[in-house]
């Protein structure tokens, strides 16, 4: 039979079709930043640092999202409520120090009197009304919030209640971590809970009862009563999808911004935006339930399909599940996000010349490792779980790593271990790492973070003059000792690879998402204004193996 070559075109747009249509269906990480689920790397009350987070809902419809505060030893939540977005809403607030004793959360500055006063802040909306429950802008009539110095607001302070681990119920670990948020349901239009959501011509949400209303369905009580005749719409019922909810369909992305005023600096950043999580229930949960969690995506079979794109631009997509978090040998759910965040290799810039005063740092997170190391979710006496390999003590859950530092003349050096030498050796012991190139001091240059690991970049051999690498980029290793990289000898042990995947397809590295922060004075000025500071989001590589046909896509 003579080919027909129009039959060949329709042929292959068939499959550019299906492969469109798979990856919107399937988990991903949107190259788009716009999403079901955000990842925030990095929050900081350090040091007089604060934190600015917002985020927006881009779509016509309402929005019930799960916000979590992460402390950055651990992954232990310090901080949980339900954030209800109306239509093309944005949500801001801060993470701050006032002296409390724990970091706090701030998303409303009123004036003295209790009145908006729009010269209070430039950063936090003084007339902040999207709902949460429970309340973090104001009190209610059933949730009393600490007033602020001054009596321009209120604030809510982080929880030590969940820091019951080997790290200790220490308020000092939760001054450093992450957030995350995973959109629970999208609200339908014209329902009840879109009428107690929506920001009327009033400004506020329902004409100023809604956020009461939706504080009050989640109380136990005889329906119709209480304030606003919402009591126990959702508690009491049982019926979390009541009122319009239907499942969740993406739509939002965010930013973060670390911002130190008596330095003059301000780092701002994207949030990590997941797409495809759930598009088939309504996950709507009471405040301060541990579900929806990043091990909690749905799909109609259970399984999950996580997609990634090679180097070569080739769709390559896995399949995990059903369970949700797996065991020692079977993968779960949680192995589809672990997978679109996996890289083997980080690749990032580093500066700290001395005619710029310069300083660099690296965050590093791993915002799945909870769920392989902490023998809270694992089980007691567990081993970890793929691909990490130590669980949760009291110096963290170090995991070996190599990293090789090269100037900008394609020189390098391979550090053997940090600078002073820290527990774990040259390893990444915690949730969120910060890395350091050059400094000395307690606490780091930027972030003041005191549980930073510092890197020398000073070549010093034995009848040589000592050389000082200034400024380049690095390579951190995250597969193995040695795997990948030519200078390294090879493997001694370690090797960081995912379970099985349905399909046989095992990835290499971790899952890790983070930035490099780079801060640079103006020595002529020597003043804060004169400050500079930038932000870049780490690159990397990806390599996959598939057990029985060997090659999966090769280095993705």
């Amino acid at each position: 039979m003579r080919k027909n070559p129009l039959a060949g075109a329709l042929a292959a747009a068939v499959v550019g079709v299906v492969g469109v249509s798979n990856m919107a269906t399937a988990l991903n990480l949107s190259h788009e930043g716009v999403g079901q689920v955000l990842i925030y790397p990095f929050y900081s009350a350090n040091g007089g640092n604060d934190t600015l987070i917002s985020v927006v809902n881009t779509t016509a419809n309402s929005k019930a999202v799960k916000v979590r505060f992460i402390e950055g030893y651990n992954s232990r939540e310090v901080l949980d409520f339900n954030l209800y977005l109306s239509e093309y809403d944005v949500w801001a607030a801060a993470i701050t120090d006032i002296g409390a004793g724990v970091p706090v959360l701030i998303s409303r500055i009123t004036g003295p009197t209790g009145d908006p006063d729009p010269g209070n802040s430039p950063l936090i909306d003084d007339i902040e009304d999207t709902c949460t429950v429970p309340p973090t802008g104001q009190s209610s009539p059933f949730t009393d919030l600490p007033p602020l110095p001054g009596g321009i607001g209120f604030y809510v302070p982080f929880r030590t209640l969940f820091l019951n681990d080997a790290g200790g119920q220490v308020p000092a670990r939760m001054f450093e971590g992450y957030v995350e948020m995973i959109e629970m349901a999208t609200i339908e239009e014209g329902g009840v809970v879109d009428g107690w959501v929506t920001h009327d011509f009033s400004g506020e949400p329902n004409g100023g009862v809604g956020c009461l209303q939706l504080e009050e369905a989640w109380r136990v009580g005889t329906p119709g009563s209480g304030i606003t005749g919402a009591t126990g719409f959702w508690a009491s019922s049982g019926d979390f999808a009541r009122g319009g909810l239907t499942p969740p369909s993406g739509g939002l992305f965010g930013g973060g911004a670390i911002v130190n005023v008596s330095d003059g600096t301000y780092y701002s950043y994207n949030a990590e935006a997941i797409d495809g999580f759930n598009s088939v229930v309504v996950d709507h949960t009471p405040p301060g339930f541990e579900q929806p969690s990043l091990a909690t995506s749905r799909s109609v079979t259970g399984t999950i399909t996580s997609n990634v794109f090679t180097q070569q631009g080739q769709l390559h997509s896995s399949n995990w599940g059903p369970d949700p978090l797996g065991d020692s040998v079977d993968n779960g759910r949680i192995d589809a996000i672990s997978h679109v965040l996996a890289l083997d290799h980080v690749y990032n810039e580093w500066t700290t010349e001395n005619a710029l005063n310069a300083s660099s740092e690296w965050v590093v997170t791993f915002p799945t490792k909870r769920f392989y190391v902490d023998n809270a979710i694992i089980g007691g006496g567990q081993a970890a779980r793929r691909p990490f390999t130590r669980t949760f003590g009291s110096s963290g859950a170090c995991e070996p790593v190599n990293l090789t530092v090269f100037d900008r003349e394609e020189n390098f050096l391979q550090i053997l271990d940090f600078s002073p030498s820290a527990v774990g050796g040259l390893a990444l012991c915690r949730e969120v790492n910060v890395i350091t190139f050059n400094q000395t001091g307690d606490v780091s240059d930027i972030f003041a973070s005191p549980t930073a690991r510092n890197i020398r970049t000073i070549e010093q051999t034995i009848g040589n003059p000592t050389k000082v690498f200034e400024r380049g980029w690095m390579d951190l290793d995250l597969a193995g000792f040695g795997n990948g990289n030519p200078f390294l000898p090879p493997p001694v042990g370690v090797e960081h690879t995912s379970r099985v995947s349905n399909d046989g397809d095992v990835f290499y590295g971790l899952p890790v998402v983070g930035f490099w922060a780079v801060r640079i004075e103006n020595q002529a000025q020597g003043e804060s204004g004169n400050n500079y500071g930038g932000l870049y989001r780490h690159k990397g590589s990806r390599r996959c193996e598939n057990d029985t046909v060997g090659t999966c896509g090769g280095t993705l």
